[in-house]
């Protein structure tokens, strides 16, 4: 221990870098061969003129997205201290190396919109929710597994055959369709390709409707823009989906509760003339102001993460036969309970989009926290 009370600058340096990192008076003390009360004075003094090098690491991770993004090396050079003393300053700061959070990009018009709907739905319970029928589509990649997938191997180990993961080339996708309200789960729809007896089908039901009562005030606008329609997929949809299974699903769950209405989003198809006339002509309410690029203000969008983790938990299938099995038999197996909290964390959503003035820079879920429990979850294989 050096006597008189000099202590020269690299122990200095020491005490302060440690102290910096976290470790306690007594540990110091200890390491380095000091009383306490000399290790406490040098801290003070250092602190005293300035000496804080997490303030600075700190500052310089939350100032912007690219301090977000700085490598450990890059934040030990700015703040004139070692790399493991950064490593260090930040564990103790409850930071973690993470994949960041990844949202829908919002222009200002869409903000605005979402705010719009928000207000509007602000003052809705429950019940109120209750009677929704939520409905959306998605696409299935084939020999696709959702989430990162690590191995443990040494360096010599990165192309051992069971360290090495497989692309097939020719892997066709499919699209699914789904609905749902919070007492009843709805019809699982997978697309079918088209083929050219479906077209013809689809010109012998254009026939037909000319002459139905309930499009004549549309004849018109029909035959300008019949080729459109069906080639932007909103004839496909409407024979496949709309009417066959969404219709009467809606209809089921108005004899419990007659004011339903159905929620969609905003792509052409399901904005069309043509569709709303459906509805209308079927005494179907319809959610016409739900915002496009909203998956947090639809209850059925975390559903396709739920149903893909699912079907890809023991390896993602790789024709589309085994695909559509899967996915059939994860729908069946979708709990009402899983559903209905999905749709009772909208009053949450909506809340803090209206705080946010359109935003979405919120953790989803009916609270602000992850309260799952991932003991014995893991699936093996």
């Amino acid at each position: 221990m050096p006597r008189g009370g000099f202590h020269p600058v690299e122990l200095r340096v020491q005490v302060l870098t440690l102290s910096a990192i976290g470790f306690s008076t007594e540990k110091i003390s200890k390491s380095l061969n000091l009383s306490p009360r000399t290790v406490q004075s040098i801290v003070k003094k250092g602190r005293d003129r300035g000496y804080r090098p997490e303030n600075t690491v700190i500052t310089s991770v939350t100032a912007d997205q690219a301090g977000r993004e700085k490598l450990s090396e890059i934040l030990a050079y700015e703040a004139g201290i070692s790399h493991s003393s950064v490593l260090c300053i930040l564990y103790s700061h409850g930071f973690v190396i993470a994949k960041p959070s990844w949202k829908p990009g919002l222009t200002e018009a869409a903000c605005l919109r979402r705010l719009e709907f928000c207000l509007a739905h602000q003052h809705w319970t429950l019940e109120d929710w209750k009677r929704v029928i939520f409905t959306d589509e998605t696409g299935v990649i084939l020999g696709h597994r959702r989430g990162a997938i690590r191995v443990w191997r040494t360096v010599k180990d990165s192309h051992t055959r069971n360290c090495v993961r497989r692309r097939w080339k020719a892997c066709s996708d499919f699209m699914v369709w789904g609905c749902f309200s919070y007492n009843k789960k709805g019809p699982l729809h997978i697309y079918k390709p088209e083929t050219a007896a479906m077209w013809k089908q689809a010109d012998i039901e254009i026939e037909a409707m000319k002459n139905g009562s309930w499009l004549q005030v549309f004849l018109v606008f029909i035959y300008a823009q019949i080729a459109a329609v069906f080639l932007n997929g909103i004839g496909t949809r409407r024979m496949e989906v709309l009417k066959p299974l969404l219709i009467p699903f809606a209809k089921e769950c108005m004899i419990e509760r007659p004011n339903t209405i159905v929620l969609e989003d905003s792509v052409p198809a399901h904005c069309h003339r043509i569709q709303q006339h459906v509805y209308k002509a079927e005494d179907v309410q319809k959610i016409l102001d739900w915002p496009g690029n909203s998956p947090d203000l639809n209850a059925i969008e975390p559903c396709w993460a739920w149903m893909k983790k699912r079907t890809t938990s023991r390896g993602a299938p790789r024709d589309k036969k085994t695909g559509e099995a899967e996915w059939r038999q994860a729908w069946a197996d979708l709990p009402q309970e899983t559903i209905q909290h999905w749709i009772e964390r909208l009053i949450r959503h909506i809340q803090i989009v209206i705080e946010l003035e359109g935003g979405n820079e919120y953790k989803e879920g009916r609270e602000d926290c992850d309260t799952r429990s991932w003991a014995g979850r893991r699936i093996k294989g």
